[in-house]
């Protein structure tokens, strides 16, 4: 009786981790599918959180010190909480009912990078497949996107920011353009790695469509993300393969310096011999477009929150989460801080900052090192999501950030790859290259 017991409770502890393994897989390539952020967080809790709490009732073992990434990640999302409960930092009304969900936040981004470290640990085989999910149903969400954004919705090319339709029925263009360069460079990561001609070019065609995407939505800070993901690559795995994603890579930046212009300015003549009032200028250089827009006021944004840290203590422990951090009322688009490693040092100073330091140095080492072995993927996405958010994104110890793009950009890659690095390390030297086939 005592075995038959015991069997049906690893069965039903293999059902419960497949099953909070799927819902992570939907929950990841949700980021470009869901429509409501607060339905992919209500999935993250239903399919995810619960079957893992179910499991193992406490996320303490992300505390064990065998597992410095995720001990280290762990004490930085803690001490950001503990440091917003410093005397003389700003309080919220209803403090024990923001604690409490404050709380709730935290434990869900533990146990997402629990479940990114899983995936990285797992096999090799079943980590790519599920990178490829994520990059088919991000491009298949580009394609729908542009079939209605510039077609049903009647939105010129080049002169309207591209936005993915199927989020919020029109995310904004920063993000759009922040989450399709990440799923493209994924996608010529993976298309290096592909023996399959047939798979290889589904790849490389996602990548096309996913980078026209990026550049579409004239996001400068998915451009320098792509130019550090793509050199990371060239770096750590240059050979043969390369060429075709950066042939991509190539092909697509001509069409969008190049080809597009001139569609965006046929349109703006078709538009006028039918009387149609146009005011848009003729598009002859998106590049310079782009450098034109300068900073967009962030730099503007930066002193005013650095001049609200008046006192050492600001400096030292930062002034908390529930301190002013938009901008002037003028700023009507400074709704945070726009700056990811600017909102960690202002919500928890030199100690915060500091913490952060280390989970990038302990995260990006181990991703240097499964890349050393075969496995570029992670780094290469690291470098990408570091970049990123140089300029943008908020809150890395939420999963409910007003960009809420952090977890994927961030904290996913860097978990994978520690994951990733855990399980070479038990394997020979030169038995660590992906599987070559899928």
């Amino acid at each position: 009786m005592g075995e038959r017991g015991g069997s049906w409770q690893k069965c039903r502890r293999r059902r419960q981790v497949r099953f909070a393994r799927t819902g992570f897989l939907v929950f990841v390539a949700g980021y470009y599918a869901f429509q409501n952020i607060w339905l992919h967080l209500l999935w993250f809790g239903f399919a995810v959180a619960l079957p893992l709490i179910w499991l193992r009732p406490s996320p303490m073992p992300l505390l064990d010190r065998r597992r410095p990434f995720l001990f280290w990640s762990a004490v930085f999302a803690l001490t950001m909480l503990t440091l917003s409960l410093r005397p003389g930092a700003p309080r919220p009304d209803w403090l024990l009912l923001k604690l409490v969900l404050l709380a709730g936040d935290a434990v869900l981004l533990l146990l997402f990078l629990r479940m990114a470290f899983r995936l990285g640990h797992g096999s090799p085989l079943r980590t790519r497949r599920a990178m490829v999910i994520m990059v088919q149903v991000a491009g298949v969400t580009a394609l729908i996107s542009f079939a209605v954004f510039y077609g049903w919705m009647g939105n010129r090319v080049m002169t309207s920011r591209f936005e993915n339709v199927v989020v919020h029925f029109g995310l904004a263009p920063v993000l759009t353009g922040l989450l399709y360069g990440f799923a493209g460079l994924a996608a010529a990561v993976l298309a290096v790695g592909e023996p399959s001609p047939k798979r290889r070019a589904g790849l490389l065609f996602w990548e096309g469509v996913l980078l026209l995407g990026a550049l579409c939505a004239h996001s400068r800070g998915a451009v320098l993300a792509l130019a550090a993901g793509f050199i990371i690559l060239v770096v750590v795995r240059f050979r043969r393969q390369v060429v075709l994603p950066l042939a991509v890579l190539l092909l697509v930046a001509v069409v969008y310096q190049f080809g597009f212009p001139q569609l965006a300015n046929m349109a703006r003549e078709r538009a006028a011999s039918r009387g149609e009032v146009v005011t848009e200028p003729p598009v002859s250089n998106p590049a310079a477009g782009m450098v034109a827009r300068k900073d967009g006021g962030r730099l503007a944004l930066y002193r005013i929150l650095l001049g609200r840290m008046e006192s050492p203590a600001d400096h030292l422990l930062g002034r908390g989460r529930w301190a002013n951090d938009h901008g002037t009322p003028r700023m009507t688009w400074a709704l945070h801080p726009h700056s990811a490693y600017l909102a960690t040092y202002y919500r928890g100073g030199i100690i915060g900052v500091g913490l952060l330091g280390m989970v990038l140095l302990l995260g990006g080492g181990a991703c240097w090192r499964a890349a050393r072995r075969g496995q570029p993927l992670w780094l290469v996405l690291v470098a990408y999501g570091v970049v990123a958010l140089l300029f943008d994104g908020d809150d890395l110890v939420s999963m409910a950030s007003l960009p809420r793009v952090e977890p994927l950009l961030f904290w996913f890659p860097l978990a994978a790859g520690a994951g990733a690095a855990a399980r070479l390390a038990r394997l020979r030297p030169g038995s660590a290259c992906l599987p070559t086939k899928s």
